[in-house]
C-alpha cells in the first residue's frame, strides 16, 4: 500500500458519505466507512486512525484542498458530531 494510505480513495469515500442526504454520519461512522473502503481495496490495509480523518477533513475544507462546505454540529456528549455538507445541514432542537 502507498505510504499515503490511498488519500484519493479516502477523499472519494468522504465525498460519497457526505453527499448522501439519506443518512447522517458521525465522525465514527465516517472512520468506519473509510476503513471499510480501504479494506475492500487492499485486504492487508490496517485502515486509518482518528488523527488522519481529522487531517483529511481539514484538507477537504481548506482552499488548498477542495474548499468543501463541511460543517459539524454537536448532538450530544456521546456522539461526537454530525458531518454534512453545508447545504444539507440539519438544524434540530
Amino acid at each position: 500500500m502507498a505510504t499515503n494510505k490511498n488519500a484519493l480513495l479516502r477523499y472519494k469515500t468522504l465525498d460519497r458519505c457526505l453527499r448522501n442526504s439519506g443518512r447522517v454520519y458521525t465522525f465514527d461512522d465516517l472512520l468506519n466507512e473509510i476503513n471499510d473502503a480501504l479494506a475492500a481495496y487492499d485486504e492487508k490495509s490496517e485502515g486509518i486512525r482518528t488523527r488522519q480523518l481529522r487531517e483529511d477533513l481539514r484538507f477537504m475544507r481548506s482552499e488548498n484542498g477542495y474548499d468543501a462546505p463541511i460543517e459539524t454540529k454537536i448532538i450530544d456528549k456521546k456522539k461526537t458530531c454530525l458531518l454534512l455538507f453545508r447545504s444539507q445541514l440539519l438544524y434540530t432542537q
